[in-house]
């Protein structure tokens, strides 16, 4: 067509160089026109055909269509594919320079095409993200953000080569062989990101750590809510609002406590102990024994009489008994997990009475004021069994 054009330039006298000026503008414009009418065309049938099938399903996934513009993106690969099958039509007999011309045009095209395809693809692995997240229950503590990030990478990767391997005219498959000489190169360039790769995959798979759990890395100073997990980066609100970024590797070569269990298994442990003065520890006499009689807590502990002479029981193994009763009636305490008072190795800073026990109250503040409550009552009682806490 562009000959006819050139031919018909040069029969009007434009002369030769201004004919082909001339045949070239009038061929871009034409191909510009269709190009435009079949984006038309295609635009029409697209939106006709969405329409229908949006119709079918959840309003969901229209809005998130739109919202990463995949109709869009598809659109303007149009235009491109149309100019890369007309754009040859330049080419003008005895005009070497538009051969070149052509070339070049279509590599850009190519090029082009490449990416939009790859903006395409990327878009639905986003749209898939995303209703994941909003459709599955399982979202939170399953997130596939790591694995569509990894699918992104390897997609742009593919990209980057394929289009390398349009600028220098040479197949893909040639640069894919030649990428194991560079292994060692890239392990070492892009360690960070390998690692964080891997770290992912075995967080995800393993449900190791998830958005919305609680945790502390005493290594990072890190203890808040970790409220962003992606391929290379965790984000963690510390209780202070503070935002701590780490490395995603660091979840797996630092030492993590996450308590999430706390709020699953609907308990919290208590593991607190009070350090008894040994100077106070004494064998009941009948004076004590009828003072704590009057506790109701530990009627069935107590001797009803002293008719022996020889000393039977103490005040702190009596002091143990009433605090495994005080726990057992205490309504904050798990009576179906274990509850244990121990008395520990006695240290040169007195006798350890230990506390260990679960309660369904996990909330911060209730459950910190319910063993406050606990203590305060054991401490203002020691009194009542001849015993005093040892500060020493």
């Amino acid at each position: 067509m562009i000959n006819r054009l050139f031919d018909l330039f040069v029969s009007l006298k434009c002369g030769t160089f201004i004919s082909y000026i001339l045949a070239v503008t009038s061929a871009l414009l034409i191909i510009a026109a269709i190009s435009w009418i079949w984006y038309v065309i295609f635009r029409l049938y697209l939106n006709y055909f969405s329409n229908i099938i949006f119709k079918r399903v959840k309003p969901l996934w229209h809005d998130l269509c739109v919202k990463h513009e995949i109709i869009y993106k598809i659109l303007v690969l149009v235009p491109a594919i149309v100019t890369y099958l007309l754009i040859p039509m330049i080419q003008v007999k005895g005009f070497p320079i538009t051969y070149t011309i052509v070339t070049v045009l279509q590599r850009i095209l190519s090029i082009y095409m490449i990416f939009v395809v790859v903006r395409v693809i990327s878009a639905l692995f986003s749209i898939i993200e995303d209703g994941y997240s909003h459709i599955a229950k399982t979202a939170i503590q399953h997130p596939i953000t790591s694995y569509v990030q990894i699918m992104k990478i390897i997609l742009w990767a593919i990209a980057i080569i394929c289009i390398v391997a349009v600028i220098i005219d040479k197949s893909p498959a040639t640069l894919f062989a030649g990428l194991g000489a560079l292994t060692a190169v890239i392990m070492l360039v892009f360690k960070d990101s390998i690692l964080g790769l891997v770290a992912s995959v075995q967080l995800s798979a393993h449900n190791m750590v998830s958005i919305g759990d609680c945790v502390d890395i005493p290594s990072y100073n890190a203890s808040g809510e970790v409220i962003h997990i992606s391929l290379s980066t965790v984000k963690i609100r510390n209780d202070d609002n503070s935002i701590t970024m780490l490395p995603t590797y660091v979840l797996l070569s630092s030492s993590i406590i996450n308590w999430c269990g706390v709020d699953q298994m609907n308990s919290r442990r208590v593991k607190r102990s009070l350090t008894i003065s040994p100077d106070t520890v004494k064998f009941c006499d009948q004076s004590l024994i009828d003072r704590l009689s009057n506790i109701k807590l530990i009627e069935g502990i107590i001797p009803k009489s002293s008719e022996s002479s020889t000393p039977q029981i103490t005040n702190i193994t009596i002091f143990r008994a009433y605090i495994r009763a005080f726990l057992a009636q205490h309504e904050g305490i798990k009576k179906d997990n274990a509850c244990l008072v121990k008395e520990l190795q006695p240290t040169a800073h007195g006798i350890p009475i230990e506390l260990y026990f679960y309660t369904h109250i996990t909330d911060m503040v209730l459950y910190e004021d319910m063993q406050a409550d606990i203590f305060d009552h054991l401490f203002a009682i020691l009194p009542v069994f001849d015993l005093k806490m040892s500060f020493a």
